[in-house]
């Protein structure tokens, strides 16, 4: 069970109590965590977070991205991940992505800033 973020703090509800998640919603969430810092950013797990190279968008740009977002996401017990599509867009890199958890499958996307 994890507290819930949101814009950048912990989520609380209307008596300020922190909001909880669980399930695919707690796997979401830390996905996008390990997507959205930089590896070696987070001075409490330097194996934490993505290592970002130049991607274009050909076919072994995407597996490369694959293999690289797999890799960021292994701390993460339990779960599996597979790249559905990546774009460039103006606020960076779009990655559409299906996580599997228990039986449960999401489908979610995160941009991710190239410049991590």
């Amino acid at each position: 069970m994890d507290v819930m973020l949101q814009n950048g703090d912990t989520a609380v509800d209307a008596t300020g109590c922190n909001l909880w998640l669980e399930g695919m919603e707690e796997a979401l969430q830390q996905v996008k965590l390990c997507l959205s810092i930089s590896k070696g950013s987070f001075i409490y797990e330097k194996e934490l977070g993505l290592e970002m190279p130049a991607f274009g968008e050909d076919e072994r740009s995407l597996k490369n991205a694959e293999a690289l977002l797999r890799e960021a996401v292994m701390p993460i017990e339990g779960i599996t991940l597979d790249l559905l599509k990546m774009e460039n867009t103006p606020e960076g890199i779009r990655f559409g992505f299906t996580l599997s958890k228990d039986g449960e499958s999401i489908n979610s996307e995160v941009t991710i800033n190239e410049n991590l």
